[in-house]
């Protein structure tokens, strides 16, 4: 069963075509919909895809979740996995599909590292997405492209980057030649937020062009009206629907719904009039929807409550293993939840039929029999996350319903799981979910009772990925607790990273001349003596950044020269090259540009031939 024939929307559509014609003329394209819930917004632009894939392009389609905050969501089902057997034809692109399956959060095995990896974060992922963006281009000359993102105002981080940076990269290739693709998302009026900024980037693009979609005009909403069972509806009847829902599609349909199963539609002169019984128009379209869920029996919303835990797809296998019942018997009752309205079948794969739907299921559920349904549903993925293709999804999936299963789980289940989920986001450069993972296996390992030294990793880790997301307060609380724990555990050199990275925070978070902690780290230097050279290096040139940031430039100079003896007796090149930009700071303070100007040549030298990536950008250019 397909999708119900989409009604009205003649001229939204004509102008989606066009959109798509240029496209298909080379000249690549952005288009951002926006509107209110239930007003068509997905229809709108899944009959776009009918028609792109009917016209031999390519569609990679994919949708963002409110409760499942996973990275790169929309991207993992379709155009991810769809580029990494692009990358798998040619031996010149094997970095690139293992860079994908990175993103994909595959392990990356005992292969060469993928991309840089000494760089800072911002260089990994550009590196990624790079290759995103060389692949997608790669697909585009077999045939056009269309990339869908469905709710984006529900992004994660990395999406909203990822998309950004596609989009950016087809607006700059589209300037040298033919780029047959175009990126679609629809979003929701006056998102704020990550989302927010996102979309003015993109709204500032050439290539983008936004789109508002209201609501039907009376005459669509009277074939509406007919299509969904009262064909005889008089005009009073659809002027009274009209008016009531103000052309919302969902909100029509809702309404109808109601009206043929009460005594509010009579029949006069063979034509079907609102009665005065008709049932009341809810303010509110959620109320609307949770009305139509509490009609369904309950069996059948216990079932439809659960898939609204497991994903935006129904997943027959899934839910049979969350309940323990046969997937004959669970059919029946999804059967009921498409005569209902609440799912709906879009080509082969059952849906909620709208994302509206799964959040009222969720409002209804208490909140301590959200924890058994998390719980049931981690069990259940983690049991058979083995067999599945995309089994980093799942290590990332199943460690989510754990965290939100809250006392429910062993604190040990929880440590072992939400670790491996952060290594996994770190890997995949998703540092707000890289941050929740390791934060709750650091808060579980203090109730498993772990070595300090574990504990330390755990909470050092949660604090670098909360900096790397820009949240200063939870980054100063983990590397605290991280400098304390390998205080108890008599480990200097953990002890003197830790504080090193504070003293970062306190320079990026801060301006020129403020005042930074250094004795507690100086204390840290001398327990290390000589015990690491190259560590000693590394972070004597960050106190001299540091010296140089609170106005002690002098005394920077000094540290920083220190930096790069040491580190050339060490043979740390890299500890050198960062010696030398802070030595390359102090020299620019009093206008040395001269000198300024040598050491950073020396330092961006040397990044280049150790292949660090900060070499381009970290590192100014002389001529900064």
């Amino acid at each position: 069963m397909g999708a119900p024939p989409l009604i009205g929307r003649r001229d939204e559509l004509a102008w989606l075509e066009q959109r798509l014609d240029d496209s298909f003329d080379g000249r690549p394209q952005v288009v951002l919909v926006s509107g209110d819930p239930g007003i068509g917004k997905s229809r709108l632009v899944r009959e776009l895809q009918r028609i792109a894939v009917g016209r031999g392009a390519e569609v990679c389609a994919g949708r963002c979740r409110e409760q499942l905050d996973l990275p790169y969501l929309p991207f993992v089902g379709s155009l991810l996995p769809r580029l990494e057997q692009v990358a798998g034809t040619s031996p010149d692109l094997r970095d690139d599909a293992r860079g994908i399956g990175r993103l994909l959060g595959r392990d990356a095995g005992d292969g060469p590292a993928i991309g840089p990896t000494d760089g800072s974060p911002e260089q990994q992922q550009a590196w990624l997405f790079v290759a995103v963006a060389r692949l997608t281009l790669r697909l585009a000359r077999e045939r056009p492209l269309v990339i869908a993102v469905d709710d984006l105002h529900w992004a994660d981080r990395p999406s909203l980057d990822l998309l950004g940076h596609i989009a950016i990269e087809l607006a700059d290739h589209g300037l040298r030649q033919p780029t047959p693709v175009l990126v679609i998302a629809t979003h929701r009026p006056a998102p704020d937020g990550p989302v927010a900024a996102e979309l003015a980037r993109l709204r500032r693009e050439e290539i983008c062009s936004p789109l508002e979609v209201g609501g039907l005009s009376e005459p669509e909403a009277s074939d509406l009206v007919r299509k969904l069972g009262l064909e005889r509806a008089s005009r009073q009847l659809v002027t009274t629907v009209h008016r009531a829902t103000r052309g919302n599609p969902l909100f029509i349909e809702s309404v109808v719904h109601r009206l043929s199963r009460s005594a509010g539609v009579q029949e006069k002169g063979g034509d079907l009039v609102a009665g005065t019984g008709a049932p009341a128009v809810p303010e509110e379209l959620g109320d609307e929807i949770s009305g139509r869920v509490a009609e369904v029996s309950d069996p059948a919303r216990e079932l439809l409550t659960l898939a609204s835990f497991l994903g935006d797809t129904v997943r027959l296998p899934d839910l049979a293993a969350v309940t323990g019942s046969g997937e004959a018997e669970l059919q029946d009752l999804l059967d009921e939840g498409v005569g209902h309205g609440v799912l709906s079948w879009d080509g082969p794969e059952l849906r909620f039929a709208h994302p509206l739907f799964s959040e009222a299921l969720h409002a209804r559920t208490d909140p301590s029999r959200r924890r058994r349904i998390h719980l049931a549903v981690a069990d259940a993925l983690d049991v058979g996350s083995a067999a599945v293709e995309a089994a980093g999804a799942r290590v990332l999936e199943v460690a989510h319903h754990l965290i939100e299963a809250g006392p429910l789980v062993e604190p040990a289940r929880l440590l072992e799981s939400a670790r491996e989920a952060g290594e996994r986001a770190w890997d995949m450069l998703a540092w707000g979910e890289a941050a929740r993972y390791f934060g709750a296996a650091a808060g579980a390992a203090e109730q498993v009772g772990v070595g300090d030294d574990v504990l330390a990793d755990l909470h050092h880790r949660a604090g670098l990925a909360h900096y790397r997301n820009m949240d200063r307060g939870p980054t100063r609380h983990h590397l605290e607790r991280a400098a304390e724990c390998h205080r108890t555990s008599a480990n200097p050199g953990g002890l003197a990273l830790a504080l090193a990275d504070l003293v970062r925070v306190d320079i990026t978070s801060g301006s020129f001349g403020i005042a930074v902690d250094l004795p507690p780290l100086d204390d840290a230097l001398a327990d290390l003596g000589e015990t690491d050279p190259a560590l000693v290096a590394r972070i004597l040139a960050q106190t001299a950044e540091a010296l140089w940031v609170s106005g002690r430039v002098g005394e920077g100079a000094e540290r920083a020269r220190r930096a790069l003896d040491l580190g050339r007796t060490a043979g740390d090149r890299i500890a050198c090259a960062r010696a030398l930009v802070a030595l390359a700071m102090t020299h620019w303070f009093p206008l040395e540009l001269d000198e300024a100007r040598q050491r950073l040549e020396e330092a961006r030298e040397i990044a280049r031939e150790e292949d660090d990536p900060q070499a381009e950008h970290h590192y100014p250019s002389s001529g900064s």
